[in-house]
């Protein structure tokens, strides 16, 4: 069924409209005259007469819709008049002629009248046919006048197809009644140049006396549909068949029996053969079509059959030039092409545009390629969308044109000028612009650089550090972007910061890649103001009392805020002591010693960290003192142990030895501090002694792991001792640090000294299934060199492990300027580690020997200590935050040496959940014998 409020596009309205067609071709003229029916000369309603031709159909119902000026048609119908009830649609039925008269009452505007069902008697075969449920015959009356007591309008399948493509072209823009009266004639010149879509009456070509009163118009229309019939005979196939494939075939334009060069066929009534399309034009459909009806005309005995006319016979042998598919549009466009290069071809897209707001929709566009240097034509041309007014003549302006070049990479691509006007000379044929485009093709280059997000201050310079551009970018404050310029494709960039600006840290990311064939700006600067950093020293130790002093070892931190640590010296045994600080309700901390070491049998001089179990058990080590040796009588030092403290049900410690070294093949003086695990046992290293077995030549240091044991006594192992063997220490010596435990069992440490470089290096023990420990040196310090810093020793700190299983660690010597370094191991997947410098000290206002090692924070930044630099020259606390594009920024956050200050740290530090670190210092102070401190950062 065709619908009437559809927008049909291009060619889609002859495929709709078939059945319409077929209805032509299977009618001829019917036995009763149409009339224009019977207008009451009373009536003030308009009365709209005709007739449902051809032929006559009779009982068909007719209704009228309203339509916009843009060809939109109303889904209600116009009310009856007089209204029998609000639903009730002006309608009428057809007569025993196919006349109807219906009234449209007082509307004014546009009316499409509509015919449905019904049946007629068909001319050549006798029968009646009934017409399909889903067929629609329709006429467009583009202006009705309220008072107008009169109009004929016929319903055939033409009116309908002229109705059709008028509302199509309405829809496009053109005047409603312009679009009619072209459709109207569009139509009339395609079927042989009939002169009258709605001619009445129409021929009965079988009556003998010619009496229908038929003008000659009527005759050719009758002759035309007779002819398509009669041709459908001659091939044995029907005509329902033929009209179809002759739409087809004149949808790409020509009427030459195939569709886009495709042949087509027309499947026959019996046999279940096809006939070619071709073959049945044989040299033209119009002069088969003219065969036809001559053959219909022989074969009928009437004498109105001999009434063809010579106009109809002109019109068929030599059809209009102008007919439906032809080309109505050429514009060819002239240019040049130069500089081009490569082969990947430029890619040109060519369009024009009518000038008029009445034309049919714009021709499509035509993209094609340019591979080589010179000149270029390219053509648009076709026939029009609609039947709208077709700008051919430019009355109304100059057709414009336009180019859009798109580049292939590594080229810029401009055509000049890229868009311009055909004269009204230059339309209708094969046109050349008015200005002849050159486009022309040159390198291109490209930039490098993104948005800066949070710059507030001046001094942040960019550098390019891939070698490409070395000329730095200065950025003003609160620049919000930056870019590089210059690159070609292939070109790699690394964008780096290479001065920070006053006050503030910015990171780059996104910062390595290569140039492809497009600017990149996915570099992307974030600067954040440095956070404010305030020290307080929370306790200043003296020699007073039995608290001790000179704090050296790491401090622990339980839930509840209490901090844990040792004094080297003092205490009531002389020997050093265990001390907590309590936070205080008025944000003050509140000493006390929790056990003073130094007795005969119990250890002294204790310089490493402690460790603190889910029980509240603390741990550590002492350099000095224990069972062993002369201290066992309190008449010596002895070698060190490892001891904890249990909390008592009533309050206090109590202190018990687990380990006494210094036995033959034991390690001693246990320096580092130590760890523990969930099961309770306790890890250290001893800085000399050791086992020599295994071709040890000289014991210099130990890894041992103490165990608790039944009836609370400990066992210690040694799970490696480090030796000296063919003339050196190859797997390093004098471990002095705290291990790392990690979630396998695995232990993590460092030696002062030995190795590939003579100075230390990291090393792992890996527990074994059948027992032991496998070792492996991870990486060699840097060797000490010559250099504005000398350091005092080669120790390197504890180290610690991210998510990732990538280890941190501290060098105390190292980095461009020896005073130090910051390094990341990082796991490779086929095993071992890449060692990668990720920060070296010694600049100005920087620290240096960095002795105490690294934490984490929930960001990933990493803090530490040096024990000297900074700006007072008596150490720091230092930053390493993450950047967002990967590396680290150091910022110093606190210098000591100040005024009751502390000095010299060697420890590192705890953090707690607030980001606020904690350390130790071994001087310094109100009282100069050391401090405990804390350094809160915030905004």
């Amino acid at each position: 069924m065709i619908s009437r409020i559809s927008v049909l596009p291009r060619w889609w309205t002859l495929w709709t409209l078939l059945p319409i067609l077929l209805a032509v071709a299977a009618c001829s003229s019917a036995n009763h005259p149409a009339t224009s029916g019977t207008i009451p000369a009373s009536s003030p309603s308009t009365l709209v007469a005709g007739a449902v031709v051809d032929a006559f159909v009779i009982n068909a119902t007719v209704q009228a819709f309203p339509v916009s000026a843009t060809g939109a048609v109303s889904g209600t119908c116009i009310p009856a008049t007089p209204a029998t009830s609000p639903s009730t649609c002006a309608t009428a039925t057809t007569d025993g002629g196919g006349n109807y008269t219906i009234n449209l009452g007082d509307y004014s505007g546009a009316v499409l009248l509509e015919a449905t069902g019904g049946s007629y008697t068909d001319t050549v075969t006798g029968q009646t046919v009934q017409l399909p449920s889903g067929l629609t015959l329709s006429v467009l009356l583009p202006a009705v006048a309220p008072g107008t007591t009169s109009i004929t309008a016929q319903i055939t399948p033409l009116t309908t197809i002229a109705a059709q493509m008028a509302l199509q072209a309405a829809s496009q823009g053109a005047p409603l009644a312009t679009a009619s009266s072209t459709a109207t004639a569009a139509v009339a010149s395609y079927l042989g140049g009939l002169q009258n879509l709605s001619t009445t009456p129409l021929l009965n070509l079988l009556d003998a006396n010619c009496a229908n009163g038929a003008s000659q118009a009527s005759e050719d229309a009758s002759l035309i549909l007779a002819g398509l019939s009669e041709l459908a005979s001659q091939y044995n196939v029907s005509t329902v068949a033929l009209v179809q494939a002759v739409i087809e075939d004149a949808s790409d334009g020509t009427l030459d029996g195939a569709l886009n060069g495709v042949p087509l066929s027309v499947p026959q009534l019996t046999g279940g053969g096809s006939v070619a399309l071709a073959t049945i034009y044989g040299s033209g459909l119009a002069q088969s079509l003219e065969a036809s009806i001559a053959t219909f005309e022989q074969s009928a005995t009437d004498a109105c059959n001999a009434q063809q006319s010579s106009t109809l016979e002109a019109g068929l042998t030599n059809p209009p030039s102008s007919q439906l598919g032809s080309p109505e549009y050429s514009y060819t466009l002239q240019g040049s092409l130069s500089g081009f290069s490569g082969s990947t071809p430029v890619q040109v897209t060519y369009a024009v545009s009518f000038a008029c707001s009445a034309d049919s929709a714009a021709p499509p566009s035509v993209t094609f390629p340019l591979g080589s240097n010179g000149s270029f034509a390219e053509a648009i041309s076709g026939t029009p969308s609609s039947y709208a007014a077709i700008d051919y003549t430019n009355s109304c302006g100059n057709n414009q044109w336009s180019l859009v070049v798109v580049s292939p990479p590594g080229l810029n691509c401009q055509a000049t000028p890229a868009s311009g006007t055909f004269s009204s000379s230059e339309a209708g044929n094969a046109n050349t612009a008015q200005t002849s485009p050159a486009i022309s093709c040159t390198t291109a280059t490209y930039t490098v650089g993104g948005p800066i997000s949070g710059l507030s201050t001046a001094g942040l310079v960019l550098v390019d550090q891939g070698g490409f551009n070395s000329t730095p970018i200065d950025v003003a404050a609160n620049q919000t972007s930056f870019a590089f310029t210059g690159y070609v494709s292939g070109d790699s960039y690394e964008i780096a910061v290479q001065t920070q600006p006053a006050g503030q840290t910015c990171s780059v990311t996104n910062g390595t890649g290569t140039v492809g064939n497009a600017n990149v700006t996915t570099v992307a600067v974030s600067c954040q103001t440095l956070s404010a950093s305030a020290e307080t020293v929370l306790w200043s130790f003296n020699t007073s009392g039995a608290g001790g002093w000179n704090p050296e070892g790491w401090l622990v931190q339980d839930t509840s805020g209490n901090l844990y640590g040792t004094a080297l010296e003092g205490g009531a045994q002389g020997g050093g002591t265990v001390f907590e600080l309590s936070p205080q309700a008025g944000g003050s901390y509140q000493e006390a010693t929790l056990w003073g070491l130094g007795a005969c049998g119990d250890g002294s001089g204790p310089t490493g960290g402690l460790a603190i179990d889910s029980s509240g058990n603390i741990f550590g080590a002492t350099g000095a003192g224990g069972t062993v040796g002369g201290n066992a009588s309190c008449s010596g030092e002895g070698s060190g142990t490892v001891f904890e403290l249990s909390p008592q049900q009533g309050g206090g410690y109590q202190e018990s030895v687990l380990w006494s070294f210094g036995a033959s093949d034991d390690g001693v003086s246990p320096f580092g501090g130590v760890i523990v695990d969930s099961n309770g046992n306790v890890y250290g290293t001893t800085t000399e002694g050791g086992t020599y077995a295994n071709q040890c030549e000289s014991p210099a240091g130990t890894v041992f792991e103490v165990s608790p044991g039944a009836g609370n006594g400990s066992a210690e192992s040694l799970l490696w001792t480090f030796c000296y063997v063919s003339n050196s220490y190859p797997n390093g010596e004098n471990p002095e640090s705290q291990l790392m435990l990690d979630a396998s069992g695995n232990l993590f440490g460092t030696t002062v000294s030995g190795g590939a470089s003579n100075s230390g290096g990291t090393f792992e023990l890996s527990p074994q299934s059948g027992g032991g420990y496998a070792f492996a040196v991870l990486s060699n310090a840097a060797a000490q060199t010559s250099s504005t810093c000398i350091a005092p020793a080669a120790a390197e700190g504890a180290l610690v492990e991210d998510s990732a299983g990538n280890i941190f660690g501290t060098e105390v010597h190292g980095g461009t300027s020896n005073c130090g370094s910051v390094f990341e191991l990082s796991p490779q997947a086929g095993g071992g580690y890449i060692k990668t410098v990720l920060w070296s000290f010694g600049g100005s206002g920087d620290g240096s020997y960095p002795y105490g090692g690294l934490v984490f924070d929930s960001h990933g930044n990493l803090y530490g200590t040096t024990r000297q630099g900074g700006a007072k020259g008596a150490g720091t606390v230092f930053e390493l935050a993450l950047q967002s594009g990967g590396g680290y920024q150091e910022s110093v956050l606190w210098s000591f040496g100040g005024p009751n200050d502390g000095s010299l740290p060697a420890a590192g530090l705890v953090i707690d959940s607030k980001g606020n670190l904690y350390g130790a210092t071994g001087s310094g102070g109100a009282y100069g014998y050391g401090t405990v401190f804390r350094v809160t950062t915030g905004p």
